[in-house]
């Protein structure tokens, strides 16, 4: 994209991207002291906050491009870009809860993703509806959709490694992932960024309801709120959990060592 980088947006879009993919993969860990139905409740949640994040990541990282025309975005393009937000989210939660991931789990997992996040970019790009309509730049183009598909097994790789390992729940191990995450994910909003040719009298439509630089602030305060309340509501669910798995052992220690006594 022509135009200057506003490098604080997009060190805001990059902590933004690390405080949603942390979440995630805390609120996945804690899942498995979850029922099944449950689980599935939380993975929908998760995907749901997670999903916020990485899309308002997303729209902070194309207002820090500063391209020649102040951005608006479209209401309904930037609405189906949150949705393929949701659907990464939703599909990399999936995976990396699997017991095994092979090679071709991996692959397909990373091609399906990879899809979505060009979705998510993309769809945020055609919201901005500018007159001339913007270009890209073919090989680029194909070079971001390479990175993101690749960019998104890294990311199953390390979330399922966080998710099955013995230092999965500390803090550090899923921070670390959750750097590598966020940028892998960041390379691929820059790759896809790079790829758009913005005329210099470029204009946005008229039409456009959504003013980009007002929504950075609503935009992170809104993602880090929904994962926050998600991990709290998450945290509180998982201990109720416990504490009613330990009761229901008990129960079943007293009744059934009385039974041994009395016989």
């Amino acid at each position: 994209m022509s135009g200057s980088y506003d490098l604080t947006l997009m060190s805001v879009s990059y902590w933004v991207m690390v405080a949603a993919a942390y979440g995630a993969l805390d609120l996945s860990a804690r899942s498995v002291v979850f029922g099944r139905q449950r689980r599935r409740l939380w993975l929908w949640i998760n995907a749901l906050a997670g999903g916020t994040g990485i899309w308002a990541s997303h729209l902070i990282w194309i207002v820090a491009s500063r391209s020649p025309a102040q951005p608006t975005f479209d209401p309904a393009l930037n609405a189906l870009s949150w949705g393929a937000a949701v659907a990464a989210a939703l599909l990399g939660l999936y995976i990396i809860q699997m017991r095994q991931l092979d090679g071709a789990a991996v692959a397909a997992g990373g091609a399906a993703i990879g899809v979505c996040l060009c979705v998510l970019h993309y769809a945020g790009m055609f919201a901005l509806r500018m007159s001339p309509q913007i270009a890209y730049d073919s090989e680029l183009f194909s070079t971001s959709v390479f990175v993101a598909m690749a960019a998104s097994a890294a990311s199953l790789l390390g979330g399922f490694a966080v998710q099955n390992s013995r230092t999965g729940r500390k803090p550090l191990t899923k921070l670390a992932a959750a750097l590598l995450i966020a940028a892998a994910v960041c390379g691929v909003y820059h790759t896809a960024t790079v790829a758009a040719h913005i005329a210099a009298d470029a204009v946005c439509a008229p039409g456009n309801l959504l003013q980009g630089e007002a929504m950075v602030v609503p935009m992170a305060a809104v993602a880090v709120a929904a994962m926050a309340l998600s991990l709290s509501l998450s945290i509180l669910d998982a201990r109720a959990a416990t504490q009613h798995r330990r009761a229901a052992m008990e129960r079943h220690k007293t009744l059934f060592g009385n039974s041994v006594a009395g016989g």
